[in-house]
This record gives structure tokens, sequence and C-alpha cells, in this order.
């Protein structure tokens, strides 16, 4: 399977740019484990739209955009070692 991008976790930069690749009509795969480390926190502070929003709200908002567009796809997976291969 290939993808234009890699995207390495789930946070909000990573889940920003998942959908601005959808958007873009670019093949994405974002890979996050699911431990997101403020989780645990009442809100979400400082992120533009978004202020007082609970994490898993704003996460799972998130996720439900991203499954509009057909390209991007989701793993809950642990990257470890990215390895090129040929040209790719």
């Amino acid at each position: 399977m290939q993808f234009d991008v890699l995207i390495v976790g789930g946070g909000p930069a990573g889940l920003s740019a998942a959908l601005i690749l959808g958007r873009c009509h670019r093949k994405a795969l974002l890979c996050d484990e699911g431990h997101q480390r403020n989780l645990s926190s009442q809100a979400i502070h400082d992120l533009l739209g978004r202020e007082g929003r609970s994490p898993s709200d704003f996460l799972g908002e998130a996720l439900a955009e991203l499954s509009r567009y057909k390209l991007i796809e989701v793993r809950g997976t642990r990257v470890t070692d990215i390895v090129p291969t040929g040209e790719a």
C-alpha cells in the first residue's frame, strides 16, 4: 500500500495535517498509539476554536471529520522505524 504522506502522531498538529491533506486529495496514513497525554485534562487550552473543549471530544470530532476523506487512513499503531524502499 502506498501513501503520499505518513503522519506520526494524532495530536492537534497531526490531525490538522491529515485534514488538510484529505482536502487536497492526497493519500495519507496517520499513525497514533492512542496514548494522548492530555486525555486526563478537563479541557483544551490555547487551541484556536477549541478552547474549553475536552480532549476526548476534540479527538472524536476530528476523527469524524477525517472519516469524510476516503484517502486518509487512521491506524492505532506505534511507528518505531521508517525505512525507504526503492525510490519511494
